[in-house]
């Protein structure tokens, strides 16, 4: 079997950690434990570096500490398998072994409210933009941006978005025009901020490694990601090759619902970039 990779995703789309070859990390039992803004920043610690947890962590069969940037998050584990009849029972085999527990302590503070059916409740409004909205508002005071520096700029963007102590009240009229130009922003992304993408050759690209995954105060990253991706993980785990033809370069492509593109054995580039 190939590669492992645990992901540890924020609320707002950061991958903010992995556990795996890249982070030359190794199966064992890691605290998540997330604490108020200004400690540890958000990432992974582990017990063979030099660093200083506190609290006898190390010292407890823990193999590190993983500091998630909110209460609300992901975890999502990743296999590479190949095709030999083995691998898949390999993975399920982890999978058993894998398990997610919680830990008694005292933590003192507001306590996040649990993610329930009540806060994904059925009369949020049909309209996309406002549902939106509505789902952010509960969450936001116990997700502070992800550099706690910028806390108080993205307060400031939540409130006159009509967010404000944990609740939603229409400040747009139009959200539906609003939402129109975001879409026209994120089809028109690369050109129009060109420095979140990494020319490749033959009409080729990728976001810029500076900005995918972890996007600290790249809104607009996050933007583009949310509206055209899935949980995009940092340049460190993986890479995502973009074919944006144009004009007479390159080959327009078209899929339908049910059909895929499978690359293999491509030893040398095309001048069209296939």
């Amino acid at each position: 079997m190939g590669l492992c990779l645990l992901r540890c995703i924020h609320r707002y789309g950061d991958n903010y950690a992995n556990i795996g070859s890249a982070s030359k990390s190794s199966a064992g039992i890691y605290l998540v434990q997330y604490s108020a803004p200004g400690s540890l920043a958000p990432g992974l610690y582990l017990c063979n570096k030099a660093v200083k947890f506190g609290g006898g962590l190390c010292n407890s069969g823990f193999k590190g500490l993983v500091r998630p940037a909110g209460p609300y998050g992901t975890l999502l584990a990743r296999f590479r398998i190949k095709n030999n009849g083995t691998d898949v029972a390999k993975v399920h085999a982890l999978q058993n072994r894998t398990s997610l527990t919680s830990q008694q302590g005292d933590r003192p503070g507001v306590q996040a409210s649990p993610l329930n059916p009540t806060i994904m409740n059925p009369s949020l409004s049909s309209d996309e933009p406002t549902k939106a909205l509505q789902l952010t508002a509960p969450m936001a005071p116990f997700n502070p941006a992800r550099n706690i520096s910028d806390l108080p700029r993205v307060s400031r963007m939540l409130k006159a978005a009509g967010i404000h102590n944990a609740k939603y009240l229409p400040q747009v009229r139009n959200l539906t025009a609003l939402d129109a130009n975001v879409k026209h922003i994120v089809a028109n992304f690369f050109s129009i901020l060109p420095e979140n993408t990494m020319q490749l050759q033959n009409v080729w690209a990728q976001p810029a490694p500076w900005v995918q995954g972890d996007y600290s105060r790249n809104y607009a990253m996050r933007l583009y990601v949310a509206y055209t991706g899935y949980l995009c993980l940092m340049a460190s785990e993986a890479l995502y090759p973009l074919y944006r033809p144009s004009g007479s370069r390159g080959r327009k492509l078209t899929l339908g619902l049910d059909e895929a593109y499978i690359m293999h054995d491509i030893k040398q580039q095309a001048a069209v970039g296939n």
